[in-house]
């Protein structure tokens, strides 16, 4: 009779949280909802039916995996932000010619660079240029 007690109370503490969420739902799984998942897979098994201590091990694993994936991903994210801006500098001062998303081409000096939503951009006569849309260097 103690046994049941103590898995009715061990069941009372357990609240699933229930948030509201904005926007559109997910598209892919990061690694805070595979550790979530991962948890509450340990929260609600079974005592007398524990996991196999091999899929514990596969799914740490795949966990660590996961995380070192996403740290490479932004270390080239920044590597190749910086990159970008290096190449930029590298006109600053320079005449250039671009040609837009519109069609529109345009022919000047190169005064600055600016970061705009993590891209380089080459500034003529106070307009801003992806590095995408150079054609040519004089």
């Amino acid at each position: 009779m103690d046994r049941f007690t103590t898995i009715g109370s061990a069941a009372s503490t357990f609240q699933p949280s229930l948030t509201k969420t904005t926007g559109p739902p997910k598209q892919v799984l990061d690694k805070d909802d595979f550790l979530k998942l991962f948890l509450t897979q340990l929260r609600n098994q079974d005592p007398e039916k524990a996991q196999d201590q091999s899929q514990m091990m596969a799914q740490m694993a795949q966990f660590t995996q996961l995380e070192q994936i996403t740290n490479l991903n932004k270390t080239m994210t920044a590597q190749s932000a910086t990159e970008q801006l290096a190449s930029a500098s590298n006109l600053i001062g320079r005449a250039v010619q671009v040609l837009d998303t519109d069609g529109n081409s345009a022919i000047g000096l190169v005064s600055s660079v600016r970061v705009e939503k993590g891209e380089a951009r080459i500034m003529i006569d106070g307009k801003g240029y992806k590095m995408s849309e150079v054609v040519t260097v004089q």
